[in-house]
């Protein structure tokens, strides 16, 4: 009787091991959509409007009373390649895209645990989106970014969960932050602890 268990506990631990080198080499033969939709991200459709400057949608803040939060507001990055009604030259000046005062707000709230909630919009020569980032306690109480893109192709991307954030001096390969090598940058880790956000 010994002998049956030890064997069917050495094929026990065979197995699990089997399993794990399986799935270890799935996720290193995935592709970046792949990983997006397995560590939870989703793209779904919404009807997208305009309000001054940022695309949003009626269901971008998912039921959340944004009372409780403290409001970053907009920080308008786009470079005017696209343009909506009303909007002039104005509107894209280097001096609205504030990427250090977005940087510091998110930072503080992050580190005192402060609900805050806000937008960042860019665009190239065929997008424009508006980022809404909100800084909260989850439904267990452990606090988290959650990264919902409001895209003018009227669809909504969330990003997968955030669950912690550091600041790193930025490198090359951070061409979306509109920053230098060596600048302080964020850098927003998700639940496997990998970097899925630059800000």
């Amino acid at each position: 009787m010994k002998r049956i268990l030890t064997v069917a506990g050495i094929l026990f631990i065979a197995l699990a091991a089997i399993a794990v080198v399986v799935e270890s080499q799935k996720r290193r033969n995935e592709t970046p959509n792949e990983r997006f939709y397995r560590k939870g991200g989703k793209e779904t459709k919404a009807e997208v409007f305009v309000d001054h400057g940022a695309l949003t949608s009626s269901k971008i803040a998912q039921q959340r009373d944004l009372t409780m939060y403290d409001d970053g507001g907009h920080i308008n990055c786009r470079m005017g390649l696209v343009r909506y009604s009303g909007e002039s030259a104005g509107d894209f000046s280097p001096e609205r895209c504030q990427l250090p005062k977005l940087r510091d707000f998110v930072w503080t709230h992050w580190q005192t645990k402060k609900r805050a909630y806000i937008r960042i919009s860019f665009d190239t020569v065929d997008a424009v989106s508006t980022s809404h980032i909100f800084i909260e306690p989850d439904s267990d109480g452990k606090w988290h970014v959650v990264w919902r893109i409001a895209r003018h192709t009227n669809e909504i991307t969330d990003i997968p969960d955030i669950r912690s954030m550091r600041q790193r001096a930025a490198t090359g390969a951070d061409v979306e932050c509109r920053c230098k090598p060596g600048d302080i940058v964020l850098s927003f880790i998700d639940w496997e602890g990998d970097e899925n956000q630059t800000l």
